[in-house]
């Protein structure tokens, strides 16, 4: 049941296919869901993006300040980290800081829209959630948009050129309705687009105006996912027509996720999620092929759980769970450009909650991968309002710049980031 329990989270990317009648079915466009069209003056024209943390002169994350929040920013060629503060004399403590996030507020969805831009979703612990825009530096912060009573912001999905595409949760009494809105850099009004696909799918990328989504419906019960199993597709979704084109369509059974897929530069990728096997690939001309994958011995045959992380330079990264127990992830990789290729360990590896896992990838420029390599946990005192002591756990983590080359070769050499 830990496949089911991962696949239902969809934390970890999973997704499943077995049964030979319900074969990858490409190009085949859905019946369901028929909004009408939108005028043709509303319609908007030129390729959406997918949007990450990342460009390519750095990476922006949130850091912690003395219980507080920082908007910060990793610069690759200097290997620093820094707020988002033009004030070399600011103390970074308070609202007259650009930088700075009260410790009571949750930052969602950091992303860089371009090179001149950034956004995210700011979270109160009371107070209506907005989306905030500023520029790459931190300055000239400004709010997009301010959800509304029972509305709440999940993600920001993606972006056009002018204007920022994200999924918003909304409640009427016990029904709930996801729906994607469209909000112009410029300020102008947010405007709602479709209705989002129910049950609502996960997001694995951006192909021209579409979302690239991800569906699985185990049914209502536990029973009903023992006796049925789970029905799983990948589609393309338009969300101001709501046309939907299936890329692919498979069943599993309650005991399987059959396979983990990712989406990279217009193909779709998968692995069985269970046994060590080819590489798949299909795009949405129709176009399909695979790659034979020579496993090594100490993961063929064996109970194992396969997760395809992301295809990097060209190479497939996949972690493998469950041969060496319950304590250790080992990332192998495999060239896809080919018709077959050797699995091979990449060894590099941190300790995280008691456990091995692969050092965690957050970007990649220039022939070098921007990596999370280590975690430290320290015991802290603080007093409570009340006068008594407690005692808390402070996670520290290490981020570094590391070669491609010694990626592939596991040789552990980090351009370490530092914060002045």
């Amino acid at each position: 049941m830990k496949n089911q329990i991962l696949c239902i989270a969809a934390a970890m990317t999973l997704l499943c296919a077995c049964a030979a009648r319900n074969a990858p079915i490409s190009g085949q466009s859905s019946s369901t869901a028929a909004p009408v069209p939108p005028a043709a003056e509303e319609i908007h024209t030129g390729e959406m993006r997918a949007l990450s943390a990342g460009n390519e002169g750095g990476y922006y994350l949130t850091g912690n300040r003395g219980g507080n929040q920082l908007l910060c920013y990793i610069d690759y060629e200097q290997a620093v980290e820094v707020p988002l503060c033009t004030s070399p004399s600011c103390a970074h403590d308070s609202e007259t800081c650009t930088a700075w996030i009260p410790g009571d507020q949750f930052i969602a969805s950091f992303v860089s829209v371009d090179e001149n831009t950034i956004a995210f979703i700011r979270s109160p612990s009371d107070g209506a959630q907005t989306i905030e825009v500023a520029d790459a530096t931190g300055a000239n912060r400004r709010v997009l948009y301010t959800a509304e009573s029972g509305q709440f912001l999940q993600t920001i999905a993606c972006a056009d050129s002018e204007a920022l595409y994200f999924l918003s949760e909304e409640l009427s009494g016990s029904v709930s309705e996801m729906r994607v809105y469209r909000v112009p850099l410029s300020g102008s009004a947010a405007q709602p687009e479709g209705a989002y696909p129910s049950p609502s799918p996960e997001l694995l990328g951006v192909s021209g105006r579409n979302l690239v989504l991800y569906q699985y419906d185990w049914g209502d019960t536990t029973e009903e996912a023992e006796a049925n199993g789970c029905e799983h597709r990948v589609f393309l979704w338009n969300p101001e027509t709501g046309e939907e084109t299936t890329l692919d369509t498979w069943h599993s059974d309650a005991r399987s996720n059959g396979r983990s897929v990712c989406w990279d530069d217009g193909r779709l990728y998968w692995v069985s999620s269970d046994t060590a096997d080819a590489l798949h690939w299909l795009d949405e001309a129709g176009g399909s092929g695979q790659v034979d994958v020579a496993w090594p011995a100490e993961v063929t045959g064996a109970a194992a759980t396969f997760t395809l992380e992301r295809i990097v330079d060209g190479r497939a990264l996949v972690t493998v769970w469950g041969p060496w127990g319950t304590d250790l992830l080992k990332r192998y990789l495999a060239d896809v450009s080919g018709e077959s290729a050797t699995a091979t360990e990449i060894p590099l590896r941190f300790v995280s909650n008691a456990s091995e896992r692969p050092i965690e990838i957050l970007a990649e420029t220039d022939g070098e991968l921007l990596v999370h390599f280590a975690q430290q946990d320290s015991f802290a005192t603080q007093v409570q309002e009340d006068g008594y002591p407690t005692k808390t756990v402070e996670i520290s983590n290490r981020y570094g710049m590391i070669s491609w080359e010694d990626f592939l070769a596991g040789i552990p050499n980090y351009r370490e980031i530092t914060a002045p």
